[in-house]
């Protein structure tokens, strides 16, 4: 996947927030909440009508606060995220503008997650349909006003949980997928927060940065052939290297 030049969604801007494994109020470490006296900016983002979607196996400080809480077995993040998606696109919930510019392969994403159904993602994470249903009208859903029809804005984000879980790669690529799908990147004209106060201040434009997949060339490691990751090789390396290490130690 690629990035996207102005970043997400402003959390001033938000309707709807998504956190994958993630405790923020005790963490402060998730980039799509506010770090300034979190607790009492939640409770006023809450009153003026945000959702917060929590996923995670651990009823959290933050998933207390949450509208919809996907309490799912250890691992089955990218099953939940997946059927997420899948109720999303069968349902017309994604920015369609947003959708038609910019991502490719849009036909294939959604033939990827067609087995992902509601009823499956249900058994096989332990939550419940209506719950999941509940979480992707949280997050997606257009909101009617008397203009018309609202698309919700504001971003899904993931920490240290699915990243320590088994598949965490397809769980980050999943929680990525959301905000493309749903269009939930800053646009021309909203506000952004702190610029120029501890980095110089840059312009930020609302467009596609191409993926550089720096792994694919240059360096490969001697055992197993991983690439570099911002310049550094990859921790699936050192496994093998400590074992290697360990076994001519002690012979």
């Amino acid at each position: 996947m690629s990035g996207w030049a102005a970043g997400k969604d402003p959390y001033a801007n938000a309707d709807a927030l998504l956190f994958v494994g993630t405790n923020p109020l005790v963490s402060l470490s998730t980039f799509n909440f506010a770090l300034q006296n979190p607790v009492k900016q939640l409770h006023e983002a809450k009153e003026r009508g945000l959702k917060l979607v929590v996923i995670d196996p651990r009823e959290t400080e933050t998933a207390r606060h949450a509208d919809v809480f996907l309490q799912v077995l250890p691992g089955e993040d990218p099953t939940v995220l997946a059927g997420l998606l899948r109720i999303i696109l069968c349902r017309g919930w994604h920015d369609d503008g947003f959708c038609a510019r910019y991502p490719n392969d849009l036909r294939r994403l959604a033939r990827a997650v067609e087995p992902f159904t509601p009823e499956y993602v249900a058994e096989r994470a332990g939550v419940s349909v209506e719950a999941l249903e509940a979480a992707a009208a949280a997050f997606a859903e257009p909101v009617r006003e008397a203009g018309g029809l609202h698309r919700k804005r504001g971003s899904a984000a993931s920490g240290t949980g699915p990243n320590m879980a088994p598949h965490s790669n397809l769980a980050e690529h999943l929680v990525e997928c959301l905000n493309v799908v749903c269009g939930r990147f800053a646009r021309p004209g909203d506000p952004v927060p702190n610029p120029g106060v501890v980095a110089p201040r840059y312009q930020r434009r609302a467009e596609v940065i191409p993926p550089r997949r720096s792994w694919e060339s240059g360096w490969k490691s001697r055992v197993g052939g991983y690439g570099m990751l911002f310049l550094r090789p990859p921790t699936s390396c050192l496994r093998p290297w400590f074992a290697t290490a360990r076994f001519h130690l002690t012979t």
